[in-house]
This record gives C-alpha cells, structure tokens and sequence, in this order.
C-alpha cells in the first residue's frame, strides 16, 4: 500500500490527479442520471438515450484517463 501511496505522491502532479478524480465523479453522477431517465422511458427511446449513456459514460472513462496520464507524464518531464 505505501508503494501505490509513494508512487502517487512522488511521480505526479496532484493537482491533476485531483482534475481527473472530479472528472470521474462527474461522469459517474452523470452516468447514473442518464441511466435513471432511461429506466423510465418506453422502447424506442429507450434505445436512444441507452446509446447516449453508454457514449458519455465511455468519454468520461476517456478522459479521466487521460487527464491522469497527463498527470503522469508532466510530472516527469518537469524532473
């Protein structure tokens, strides 16, 4: 566990690992939401706003991702 903590600590930029962690909880609330207001909706946009869920929950996924490699990778070229 101290090695992940070390790791974190010395081989990032906190303050992006804090952007993709707001990332995160943000497409996740976001995800949720949409798949609430698909529960509740008949077949044929049912289907539609599935689709939509799915894309946004996989551009969340996405760039919190990325944002978290960047924090890495800048981190390290400024060593």
């Amino acid at each position: 566990m101290l090695k992940v903590y070390d790791c974190l600590v010395t081989a990032h930029d906190l303050r992006l690992v804090a952007l993709a962690a707001l990332i995160c909880a943000r497409a996740s609330f976001t995800a949720i939401n949409l798949l609430t207001h698909v529960r509740r909706l008949g077949d044929r946009p049912r289907d539609l706003w599935l689709c939509v869920a799915a894309v946004s929950t996989g551009y969340g996924i996405w760039a919190t991702h990325f944002v978290a490699m960047l924090a890495h990778a800048g981190h390290s070229e400024r060593l």
